[in-house]
């Protein structure tokens, strides 16, 4: 748990709530222990769906002439290919699917397969290119992220972030070092062009001492450790 799910969850669990631990991630191996060098790319990484925003990283790359490629599937569908099979087969049933609508609504008019670029699901040594080598991965969100994984994978890698200020996200970027957070679209845009200000070698090292398996580790630890206070302290009080 976030402390921003932390903050919104029920009065009664936030009185039984010790704390929370960040998420962690492996921390991938680095070449000659330092982040890849940027390629031109800006990335969005995750599952299309209205509430990530992609449509809004889209349009601020296009408008910025900025290279996005946006990796992640739509519904259950991971190529334009397969999409456009499903749609010519039973358009109606496909649009159903909200994430299916969206994106072939707000999404895909701003593909071109140059400059915005969809490139479906990606994983292993591919994801890691993709994503280390990326100048920023962006999240413009429209709802309060509960865990931001992918932020912290980013991290990890040594990528900043740009992204709107919304729910997790104010508790994994440290605005202005390992990445930007805007309240606003406007802003969001802006920071987009900023991007090469940030350090790279900074944002590893804040994973590595936040984000980490032995992070999260010693996280849990200190927690059990006061809960062990709590317990002996109530047995101490009857």
């Amino acid at each position: 748990m976030s402390a921003s799910q932390l903050a919104r969850a029920p009065d009664n669990l936030r009185r039984q709530a010790v704390g929370h631990v960040p998420l962690a991630t492996p921390l991938p191996a680095l070449p000659d222990g330092a982040p890849h060098e940027p390629g031109e790319h800006l990335l969005t990484l995750g599952r299309f769906t209205r509430v990530k925003g992609y449509d809004t990283a889209a349009q601020v790359c296009r408008d910025l002439g900025r290279p996005l490629v946006m990796a992640g599937p739509v519904a259950g569908w991971n190529s334009a290919e397969d999409l456009d099979a499903a749609l010519a087969g039973d358009r109606a049933t496909t649009m159903s699917f909200a994430d299916v609508a969206h994106f072939v609504d707000d999404v895909r008019p701003l593909v071109d397969g140059d400059l915005i670029r969809w490139v479906g699901p990606i994983g292993g040594t591919a994801k890691d290119e993709l994503l280390g080598t990326a100048r920023a991965v962006l999240f413009p969100l429209r709802w309060e992220e509960p865990g931001g994984t992918a932020v912290v994978e980013a991290l990890a890698a040594g990528v900043p972030v740009v992204a709107l200020s919304r729910g997790v996200l104010p508790s994994l970027i440290d605005h202005g070092v390992t990445g930007f957070l805007a309240d606003t679209e406007a802003e969001f845009a802006a920071y987009v062009g900023r991007v090469d200000e940030l350090d790279r070698a900074a944002c590893r090292k804040v994973a590595e001492e936040r984000f980490s398996p032995a992070a999260m580790a010693e996280g849990y630890e200190r927690l059990y450790a006061e809960v062990l206070v709590r317990a002996g302290a109530a047995r101490t009080s009857h």
